[in-house]
């Protein structure tokens, strides 16, 4: 387990930032996501802590040794970090075993050993009895099994993964979680996990890093992240919802009065907001379909998409400019397009000015 502390790190390509003074602190055994759109920075982060690139500026040190920095730079083989690639990154030639007992075998392991550890491995992944198989059997939720097996038989202290479920389909990703947080659960390791998949930080993390542009613009609990994101930019990316244009008054710390075109309902604040203009964000598991003239939002229905459980419904909010008083609500069966409706809101979050 190690404890990583990143510094006000920044990395440019050909003049352009990928990182721009990232600060970012990682505690001992916990499980990170870095989340965000192509381009973002993510993996060039994930390299400079793995010890594939060097950073301009800042520092990054595990257990407050210093791995790259003013100082220095030490080699990614001295950092005893497992990397476990988009890729999978296995020896064709070698069997399942044989790969998994790699590093070992570089180490100098005794025979005995490397058989001992090599079939603890892959018991934790779930792989009992696939030591003898060829890679090229395996199917890819399989192979990236591997590939977290040959870091857990390395004593890794820290697991790196880059986008690791993005060539697989929808029921291997659902598998693989589950695997990720059982070894994660069973092992204690620090673990720093890229990905563009906001579910699977969501569902994996114990905190999420979104980042865009280089920078980070929120690092919390997936819950908070959630429940209260820090910007705009943060509520827009994380799961489905929407950003009203209303006017808030405070009713108290953390509690606000909101008037959003002809509907009034309270929302959570951070602090003690001040009167005026804000944005409120709404997520569709907060709202309900109620009868007209009951109190809350009123509007017209513009957009109706059926997924499965429930029809999402876009509404266009009474006494709003279109372009800032769009509404997702779920409905129980399809609504007439131009349609009106009333909506009632159990919760809602004043998302705080930037």
């Amino acid at each position: 387990m190690t404890h990583i502390q990143i510094d006000t790190v920044t990395k440019a390509f050909d003049g352009a930032k990928a990182l721009d003074a990232v600060s970012l602190d990682f505690a001992s055994g916990s499980f990170t996501a870095l989340l965000g759109p192509s381009g973002c920075g993510k993996t060039t982060l994930l390299r400079l802590v793995a010890g594939f690139e060097r950073p301009d500026a800042g520092e990054i040190r595990f257990d407050g040794r210093a791995m790259s920095g003013a100082g220095g730079m030490v080699p990614p083989e001295e950092r005893n970090v497992g990397v476990v690639f988009q890729s999978y990154a296995l020896w064709p030639h070698l069997s399942v075993a044989g790969n998994i007992a790699y590093p070992l075998k570089m180490r100098g392991v005794s025979s005995g050993e490397i058989d001992r550890r090599v079939a603890e491995a892959l018991g934790i992944v779930e792989l009992g009895g696939f030591g003898a198989r060829d890679t090229s059997e395996l199917s890819g939720g399989q192979r990236q099994r591997v590939a977290l097996a040959r870091c857990l038989v390395a004593d890794a202290d820290l697991i790196v993964f880059d986008e690791p479920l993005a060539n697989l389909d929808v029921h291997l990703r659902a598998a693989m979680l589950e695997t990720f947080r059982q070894v994660h659960r069973t092992t204690g390791r620090t673990i720093i996990y890229v990905t563009h998949d906001q579910a699977e930080a969501l569902a994996l993390a114990d905190r999420v890093a979104v980042m865009e542009k280089g920078r980070v613009l929120q690092f919390s609990p997936p819950e908070a992240l959630y429940r209260a994101p820090a910007t705009q930019k943060v509520a827009r990316f994380i799961g489905r919802g929407s950003l009203l244009a209303a006017f808030v008054s405070p009713l108290g710390p953390g509690s606000a009065g909101v008037r959003c075109g002809e509907g009034e309902f309270s929302a959570r604040c951070e602090g003690t907001v001040a009167e005026g203009p804000a944005h409120v964000l709404l997520r569709p598991e907060n709202l309900r379909l109620v009868e007209a003239g009951s109190h809350g939002i009123t509007g017209t229905v513009r957009r109706v998409t059926y997924h499965g459980p429930a029809y999402e419904t876009e509404v266009e909010v009474s006494g709003v400019e279109a372009s800032r008083g769009r509404l997702i609500v779920d409905a129980p069966q399809a609504l007439v397009i131009g349609a009106p409706v009333a909506i009632a809101v159990s919760d809602a979050w004043v998302v705080p000015s930037a």
